[in-house]
């Protein structure tokens, strides 16, 4: 009896667990997509880069020619110029699948005007009679006549100088000016564009810009794998230069669009 009494004691010098509380309501949990996709877009652009344009500059690196060895007289660099762009191979791969396009006079805004076979436009100081009775874009664009979807395609374009944008739409990108901006080209999720700066590059899409600093390039190429999702855009030169490249899911057919600061000129690309 003795014993039981002491166990007794012993077991009341234990407190008694506090009661179980009702489980609380589980809160749930905000995925931000954006925030995920935003660096894999990221690395994606930098492996592009890698592959695309450092990787091969490895593998068989330039030889130094007499350019580089003796000085340059202003005639040579004349000749220069005019001479054609080389063909490297990256460029040579991406010509296998150039595409000439040509300007719609119907969307070009009414200060651009549109010549030589819808292959050029030019920014005028005044308004362009005459050309085209369809819908107008307010701001300075113009669009291109063909459309592309499925499969790879590439274009070159020669601009006069900065301040132009290049890029993508789907059809329905908005005619009117956007407030707070002077054009449309990547402010919402159906277009892309690439505006070339005095400083830089912006790469615009969503209303989101991406600066990227590279020198200016007057002759730049546009390349689009639709079904990748892969839109890029090349500086040509002595070598062809990645400059940026966008990576997203194609649900309609892409358009080329342009717009053009005041005195600009862009001209579409040719081949036979």
């Amino acid at each position: 009896m003795k014993e039981l009494e002491l166990q007794t004691e012993s077991i009341k010098e234990f407190p008694l667990l506090p009661p179980l509380e009702s489980p609380e309501v589980l809160v749930p949990v905000e995925f931000d997509v954006a925030a995920v996709i935003k660096p894999i877009c990221e690395i994606l652009t930098s492996i592009s880069r890698l592959l695309l344009e450092d990787l091969p500059g490895c593998v068989a690196p330039k030889a130094p020619g007499p350019a580089d060895q003796d000085p340059v007289h202003p005639q040579e660099l004349a000749v220069k110029a005019l001479a054609p762009l080389p063909k490297c191979q990256l460029r040579a791969e991406l010509l296998k699948d150039h595409r000439n396009l040509t300007f719609d006079p119907e969307t070009a805004n009414k200060y651009l005007e549109v010549s030589k076979g819808a292959h050029k436009a030019k920014h005028r100081p005044g308004t362009v009679p005459g050309q085209g009775q369809g819908p107008r874009f307010e701001p300075w664009q113009v669009l291109c006549t063909q459309s592309y979807g499925p499969g790879h395609h590439y274009w070159e374009v020669k601009i006069s100088s900065h301040s132009v944008i290049l890029g993508v739409t789907y059809r329905g990108l908005p005619q009117e000016q956007q407030q707070g901006h002077r054009f449309n080209i990547g402010l919402d999720g159906s277009s892309w564009g690439l505006q070339v700066r005095e400083d830089c590059y912006l790469a615009w899409h969503k209303g989101h810009a991406q600066k990227i600093q590279e020198q200016l390039y007057k002759n730049l190429g546009v390349s689009l794998d639709y079904g990748k999702g892969l839109l890029s855009f090349y500086g040509l030169g002595e070598r062809t230069k990645l400059i940026h490249s966008f990576h997203s899911v194609f649900t309609e057919p892409l358009y080329p669009v342009f717009w053009l600061c005041e005195g600009r000129v862009v001209t579409l690309c040719q081949r036979d």
